[in-house]
C-alpha cells in the first residue's frame, strides 16, 4: 500500500458511496483528503479484468454471476450508487486474458432483458499496462504453435476448422471446446499448427473468416493461462 494511505471496509456498498460523497474534497490537518473505491482487489497483477455496461438497472452480481458463470469469473460485481442502486455497468474479472476474450466475444452485445449489453476489456487496467496483448489484441504470454478460434457457430465440427486451417500451414489438431454433461460446443477451439510461422500465417490471413455466417476471431493462444476445461 502507497504510504499516507489507508483503507477502510464498509457494511454495504452503498454505505461506502455515501463516505465517499461525503468525505471526498474534505480536509484534515490542513490537507485535502481524496476518497474512492479500492479497486486493488481487481487491479492486482493476477486475473483481467472486463467491463460489462449498458445493463438494465434491475440486473444484480448475483444475476450477472449466472450470465458468465460458463466462463467462470473470479469476481463479479455491478457498481451502485449511494442509495443501492444500479449504476449500469459491473466488472468481471477473470484468470487470464484468454478467458476474458471469450466472454467477450460470446457476450458483447447479447440480449439481457432487452437490451445488449457491451463487454470489452476494462480500459483502465489496460492503460495500467497490465498484461501484454489486453485491451490491445496482441499475444498474451508470447507466441506457439497454438491458437484460438472464438465466435465458432454452435455447429462448426472439427474437419471445417482443419480445412480451412490447412490453407495457412500444416494444422497438428483442433479441439473444439465443449460441455462435459452434454458436448455441446462452447463456440471456441485451440488449433495445433506444426510450427509458429506457421500459426501466426493462419492469424495474419483467416481471421475474420466467415465460417457458418460468422467471423471467427484467431488470436495465439494464451500460455501464461494454461488450457481452460
Amino acid at each position: 500500500m502507497p504510504p499516507h494511505t489507508s483503507l477502510i471496509h464498509y457494511s454495504a456498498p452503498e454505505v461506502a458511496a455515501k463516505a465517499i460523497e461525503a468525505l471526498n474534497g474534505q480536509e484534515l490537518d490542513n490537507r485535502k483528503l481524496h476518497v474512492r473505491e479500492d479497486r486493488s482487489y481487481l487491479d492486482s497483477a493476477e486475473g483481467v479484468v472486463v467491463f460489462v455496461g449498458n445493463l438494465p438497472w434491475s440486473v444484480t452480481s448475483e444475476a450477472l454471476q449466472e450470465l458468465f458463470k460458463e466462463y467462470n469469473p473470479l469476481d463479479v460485481h455491478v457498481k451502485t450508487n449511494m442509495a443501492g442502486r444500479s449504476r449500469g455497468f459491473a466488472l468481471v474479472k477473470f484468470t487470464d486474458a484468454e478467458v476474458a476474450g471469450v466472454a467477450i466475444t460470446n457476450l458483447n452485445g447479447y440480449q439481457l432483458e432487452g437490451r445488449p449489453i457491451q463487454v470489452r476489456f476494462d480500459r483502465q487496467q489496460a492503460e495500467a499496462g497490465e498484461g501484454e496483448g489486453v485491451g490491445n489484441g496482441g499475444p498474451v504470454g508470447g507466441l506457439t504453435d497454438r491458437v484460438t478460434l472464438t465466435n465458432l457457430a454452435w455447429t462448426t465440427e472439427e474437419g471445417e476448422l482443419v480445412s480451412l486451417l490447412s490453407k495457412a500451414g500444416t494444422v497438428v489438431g483442433v479441439e473444439i471446446q465443449r460441455h462435459a454433461d452434454t458436448g455441446r460446443s462452447k463456440g471456441w477451439a485451440i488449433a495445433t499448427f506444426a510450427s509458429r510461422d506457421e500459426a501466426l500465417n493462419a492469424i495474419n490471413t483467416l481471421n475474420k473468416t466467415v465460417v457458418r455466417q460468422r467471423p471467427i476471431s484467431m488470436k495465439f493462444y494464451s500460455t501464461t493461462g494454461g488450457r481452460r476445461t
